[in-house]
């Protein structure tokens, strides 16, 4: 729930978390670890604020560490216990630690948003400072891109988490004043297992403040921070739109953007004409100029809506859609008369391979009627869940509408075995 780097205090640049200097300025790191770890005793007397127990490290980064805890006031609810050190700081490293704490207070308290954490409590002792917020299940962008091939993901994974990131920027950049994230990178994205993401550690985000010249010191990570953040001018929601573009530009080619940062190779989509407006789009979102940047993050998402509906329409992952409309459509029609067919057709059945006198003539019917359009049914539902809850297989969701619309399609055919069993008793 912590990014794995420490920020300068001197430069803003981010290090590795086993750093011992910074590699833009040289001024020496200190690595420091709060929470011993013989505080994760159970016993009570070692609760935090008499009510969290501490259950395991999660993170750690800079003048940081996460655990994973539980709250015993609230029924052992899990939450993420963020302890920020002041044991052991420089007087600078002390103001940058309590300064960063602050920020991320500041600015994950007023806010309500299902892929932002919540924060619950904020408290101190002696040597740290704490924060209690949601704890994020799952995994981050940086993990699950290390298990993919060549580091990249399906176009149609890479367009619902851009979408998804959209819309919670799009939240951010609405507040007043607005709030800039400033360090979207892989590792601040958290994937759930119910297929929606969160973004986590606010530590260097910041309010916008209109008619300021610059920041007042540059934050961000090499190859994902823009080239306002180091100093040349004030950061703004157009800061972010920058990072989302280096993002979706790693997620698709696998190219690392810390080796050469401001240098974005094509996407080589030449064989995918449904995406010939995405490249450009990634392309301008990557401007090294601001102000020839997409005016604001809601226009990237509206591009990106459209993008995705194009390519859902002519792929799923492979599998060419383009009859899917039409042959709902046909379906539809069917349906009137299916009914009749199917009437006629276990009528037939029943009369030449079962005996009058048998029970059989009632059962058989309807068996043979009824099991493809529950399964139809079964499989569509199974579908839809899919494509709710596992990250990019939203485009799938067509297809299982379609599936769907022929079981309960075929799902008449029970009002004809009615129809069939009514005839038979009549006779």
């Amino acid at each position: 729930m912590i990014s794995s780097e420490r920020y300068c205090s001197s430069c803003g640049a981010a290090n590795a978390q086993d750093a011992e200097s910074c590699f833009a300025c040289g001024l020496s790191l200190k690595i420091t670890l709060p929470l011993p770890l013989e505080t994760t005793s159970h016993n009570n007397q070692h609760l935090l604020q008499q009510r969290y127990r501490i259950l395991a490290q999660v993170g750690k980064g800079g003048f940081s560490a996460v655990y994973k805890a539980v709250d015993t006031l609230f029924d052992d609810h899990p939450v993420a216990i963020k302890a920020i050190t002041l044991s052991g700081l420089k007087p600078h490293e002390m103001i940058e630690a309590t300064e960063a704490f602050n920020r991320e207070v500041m600015v994950l308290s007023g806010l309500n948003h299902p892929n932002l954490p919540r924060i619950y409590n904020h408290f101190s002792d002696t040597e740290c400072w704490y924060l209690a917020m949601d704890f994020i299940e799952g995994t981050t962008l940086e993990k699950h891109l290390e298990k993919m091939h060549e580091g990249r993901l399906p176009v149609g994974e890479v367009l619902e988490i851009g979408l998804m990131l959209c819309s919670v920027l799009a939240y951010l950049h609405s507040r007043q004043p607005a709030i800039i994230f400033r360090d979207l990178k892989p590792a601040n994205v958290m994937l759930r297992p119910d297929g929606r993401i969160a973004l986590i550690d606010f530590g260097i985000a910041r309010h916008f403040k209109p008619g300021q010249a610059k920041d007042t010191m540059p934050f961000g990570s090499p190859g994902y921070a823009a080239p306002e953040q180091y100093g040349k001018a004030q950061t703004t929601p157009r800061t972010d739109i920058y990072g989302l573009g280096v993002i979706l530009h790693q997620l698709l080619t696998g190219d690392d953007p810390s080796q050469s940062p401001f240098r974005f190779a094509p996407l080589q989509l030449q064989d995918e004409p449904v995406l010939a407006g995405l490249e450009p789009l990634i392309m301008q979102m990557v401007e090294m100029d601001a102000a020839k940047r997409p005016e604001s993050i809601a226009a990237v998402k509206q591009a990106l809506e459209g993008i995705a509906s194009t390519w859902s329409m002519q792929y799923v992952y492979g599998l060419q859609a383009r009859g899917m409309p039409t042959i709902a459509r046909s379906l539809s029609l069917i349906s009137f008369l299916v009914p009749l067919a199917s009437c006629s057709f276990s009528m037939v059945i029943a009369s030449h391979f079962v005996s009058e006198d048998s029970h059989l003539i009632y059962i058989l019917p309807a068996v043979i009627l009824i099991a493809p359009p529950i399964l139809a049914v079964v499989f569509g539902h199974i579908g839809k869940h899919r494509a709710k809850t596992i990250p990019g297989m939203g485009t799938s969701d067509g297809l299982a509408i379609a599936g769907l619309v022929l079981g309960y399609l075929f799902g008449s055919i029970y009002l004809a075995v009615i129809c069939t069993l009514l005839t038979l008793i009549a006779h």
